[in-house]
């Protein structure tokens, strides 16, 4: 019951268990019910596994999902264009979170009530940091959070969409992350090009 192997167990359980109609206190008890946990056990092992409860769990399958991506990424990654790296990781990620029996649709809603906000920022910023990461970003200026708060914000919108995509193997998404990142590289542009007319405008008068 202490082991890591339980704790992925009970993680998994508790989010297959998790649904509009039941609240928090219910779904940890139906999935150490699930797991054959007696009820004398139930406070201290969620104390154990996740001391802060509901926000340790989504923790922990975050862990877990990236680490799955970081296993998926090919050889030939290295060499790919930053935009089709950012483009893999998001796209397979959401195919690695499809491999599991979650109702997505309203974990994502009860993640955007305001008791849960500043943790799902918490949250967002991770999961952006991570692709980043794997993407091979080493910035450590402030484009390493202006990089990661658009990110932030791309992945937030491909999520929203793929769990409403009923395309064929959702393949609607795909082109939906492809016409964010086209968005946001154009923004990038104005960027670029708005802080170099600023330097030479300090170059004139400074």
């Amino acid at each position: 019951m202490y082991k890591k192997e339980f704790k992925h167990k009970l993680m998994i359980e508790i989010l297959n268990q998790f649904s509009s109609n039941k609240d928090l206190k219910q779904v940890f008890k139906e999935a150490l019910n699930t797991l054959n946990i007696e009820q004398k056990n139930h406070n201290r092992i969620i104390t154990y596994h996740f001391p802060n409860h509901f926000n340790d769990v989504m923790s922990s399958f975050n862990e877990l999902i990236s680490i799955k991506l970081k296993e998926s990424i090919p050889k030939k990654f290295v060499q790919m264009r930053v935009s089709e790296k950012i483009k893999y990781c998001i796209i397979s990620r959401l195919k690695i979170l499809n491999e599991y029996n979650i109702d997505y649709n309203y974990l994502f809603k009860f993640m955007l009530k305001p008791s849960n906000l500043i943790f799902s920022k918490k949250l967002l910023f991770k999961i952006s940091d991570d692709i980043w990461s794997f993407s091979g970003d080493k910035s450590l200026d402030f484009n390493y959070y202006s990089k990661r708060l658009i990110l932030m914000k791309i992945y937030f919108l491909s999520f929203r969409f793929w769990i409403n995509d009923h395309s064929k193997k959702k393949e609607q998404t795909d082109g939906f992350v492809n016409d964010q990142l086209k968005i946001t590289s154009k923004i990038g542009k104005y960027k670029f090009l708005f802080k170099e007319s600023l330097n030479n405008l300090r170059g004139k008068f400074f």
